[in-house]
């Protein structure tokens, strides 16, 4: 195997996204929906074309849920790995190795996030999470 085994096996062939906004005026599951659709679109391809689906396990829009709305019916790979630090690149690096393998041939990955809402508000999550460590009582026992 050489340094690069992905190397020519897998790509890039389609983009989407949403605008970038302070509100969006809509759920995280219809922006996964509209850049998801722009995605399969620009690759060329149909939803019944998709047969795996890849994405941060923090991301609250789920599979079978994306899949539903897209149209897509036959996924053969599913993959979703932890976030945190660097892990925003792993949906494309497991898609790839799944198409490499033959585990997939067109995987979806996607990241919808309201960032002004709910849990995963820009630069709060850390903060709350602190906070709330700072006022549980100290465990007893142990």
């Amino acid at each position: 195997m050489g340094r690069y085994p992905l190397k020519d096996k897998a790509a890039i062939v389609g983009i989407g996204e949403t605008e970038f906004s302070g509100n969006a005026g809509r759920s995280e599951e219809r922006l996964a929906v509209e850049a998801s659709w722009k995605a399969i679109e620009d690759a060329g391809l149909k939803p019944e074309d998709i047969d795996g689906m890849v994405k941060l396990d923090q991301d609250v829009t789920r599979e079978v849920v994306l899949a539903s709305d897209l149209g897509i019916k036959n996924i053969r790979f599913l993959a979703e790995p932890w976030w945190g630090g660097g892990q925003a690149m792993a949906p494309m690096g497991i898609a790839a190795m799944a198409v490499a393998t033959g585990q997939a041939t067109n995987v979806l990955c996607w990241r919808a996030m309201c960032g002004r809402s709910g849990m995963w508000r820009y630069g709060q999550q850390v903060q709350q999470r602190q906070r709330a460590t700072l006022r549980l009582p100290c465990p007893t026992g142990s």
